[in-house]
């Protein structure tokens, strides 16, 4: 686990697109970090963490009960030529199992929500009823994406994570079989209309263009975030011009894997996105697939953020890549600008004046015919277009 890189906005350069690394003791490699960050100790929450992770041993425990939880294994065809093995009686899924068909249905696009009626089915077929416990185990970090879903239609308590993922009960000597579990018997839980407060449409980020600060962020690879690597299922690769940063998707977690305490979340965010629980901001996360933005999310959720505050563009690069104009992708190509000599990094609280001042530098510098640069759609929010 590499740690986590984030861009605070107080020191937030759109066109260098800078990552700063925020260690335990507030050090940085970043670009001119400035002083290290040192906060008074936040109040633990212990009980909102618990109801959202399980430890290894807690979930040890409760699997010789008479009614054991609902274990459910999210791992990869890939990940399991490495090791087939599972916890004993969990129940395997993978993403076809609980998103939609790539068909007309979802655009013809990959990762895209299922239908309530797909989800509920899906959710009956593993045997959750409604008073069903639910413990999602991954391998990386799906299992925040299907813990979001069944926050999006409805199931706001039961489904809880294994801190840790399957790595930390194999690190603890937990047992682990080959064998396939027997089938459940069909569950009775119900979804409920989705909670469109959880989720931003493309029409959304669009809006977010206009927004004096975006609170866009991309929790994106850095090849992915400035273009020179392009997954599959996108059409082209670059971001959304008026992103306010890309953001670590492993922010809230340790080099173990296992997630950081209530008061370490709330100090990486505040140090990240400029935000706290209370201050009432809506961001909007976006990935390639609306996957890993759930890291993000689910982390600031166990830290007192609500729901509402944290939305997911589902449909993400995937969808963006495939739609988008050319002046609503910005790619690949451009130096990191905050590297030319005489110009000073975009700051958040820069005046359009000395924007155009610092920006038409940049420019001359970089030797971009100026016709490419677009107007400012945000504060420090200049994006370069290319011919």
């Amino acid at each position: 686990w590499a740690r986590a890189a984030v861009a605070a906005p107080a020191r937030l350069w759109r066109m260098g697109m800078a990552s700063v690394v925020v260690e335990e003791g507030g050090a940085s490699d970043g670009p001119s970090a400035g002083p290290a960050i040192h906060r008074a100790a936040r109040p633990e929450s212990p009980q909102l963490r618990d109801t959202l992770l399980v430890s290894v041993a807690e979930l040890a425990a409760s699997l010789g009960r008479a009614t054991p939880p609902i274990v459910i294994d999210l791992s990869s065809p890939a990940e399991l030529a490495q090791d087939p093995r599972r916890i004993p009686g969990s129940q395997r899924v993978w993403r076809p199992d609980y998103q939609r068909p790539m068909d007309e249905t979802s655009g013809g696009l990959d990762g895209i929500v299922p239908t309530m009626a797909a989800f509920q089915s899906f959710a009956q077929a593993l045997g959750i009823n409604v008073t069903s416990e639910v413990v999602l185990v991954d391998r990386k970090y799906d299992a925040t994406r299907l813990w979001w879903l069944f926050r999006y239609f409805g199931k706001a308590t039961g489904v809880r994570l294994l801190d840790g993922g399957f790595a930390s009960w194999v690190a603890a000597g937990q047992p682990v079989t080959d064998e396939i579990p027997a089938v459940l018997p069909r569950g009775n839980w119900v979804a409920h209309e989705p909670d469109a407060q959880m989720l931003t449409t493309r029409r959304d980020v669009l809006e977010l263009s206009a927004a004096s600060i975006p609170r866009l962020w991309d929790v994106r690879t850095i090849e992915e975030h400035e273009g020179t690597t392009q997954l599959r299922g996108a059409a082209r690769a670059g971001r959304i011009p008026w992103t306010s940063a890309r953001v670590e998707w492993g922010l809230f977690r340790r080099e173990d894997g296992t997630w950081e305490t209530v008061s370490r979340v709330a100090e990486l965010a505040e140090a990240a996105l400029g935000t706290n629980p209370g201050d009432g901001q809506v961001h909007t996360f976006y990935c390639q697939s609306g996957v890993r933005t759930t890291q993000l999310i689910f982390g600031m959720t166990m830290a007192g953020w609500q729901l509402s505050q944290l939305r997911n563009y589902d449909g993400s690069w995937v969808e963006w890549s495939h739609v988008a104009d050319e002046k609503e992708v910005l790619v690949a190509g451009l130096a990191d600008m905050t590297e030319l000599s005489d110009c000073t990094p975009l700051g958040r609280a820069g005046k359009q004046s000395q924007e155009q001042s610092r920006i038409g530098c940049w420019v001359a510098q970089a030797d971009i015919p100026a016709q490419t640069v677009r107007p400012p759609s945000h504060v420090g929010g200049w994006g370069v277009t290319y011919a």
